[in-house]
């Protein structure tokens, strides 16, 4: 985790940590940054920034299933 917030620790990350310890994917310290901070910079609350990442793990998995749905060319 240090990886993700560096050596900026603060009582906000532990909303981002919960999070992460509960995701359905593993997320890169790159792609969960990225969200977070974009909708932090936004003017968005942790909460917003948490709905953000349940969108993008969302649409992950539904282009995953939808890839793996597909029958493989011949």
């Amino acid at each position: 985790m240090s990886v993700l917030f560096g050596s900026w620790r603060s009582g906000t990350h532990d909303v981002l940590r919960r999070w992460l310890a509960g995701a359905t994917l593993p997320w890169s310290p790159a792609s969960c940054r990225r969200i977070w901070f974009a909708a932090l910079a936004r003017g968005d609350g942790e909460a917003a920034a948490i709905v953000r990442l349940e969108h993008a793990q969302r649409k992950t998995l539904s282009r995953d299933r939808l890839t793996q749905s597909r029958p493989a060319n011949s």
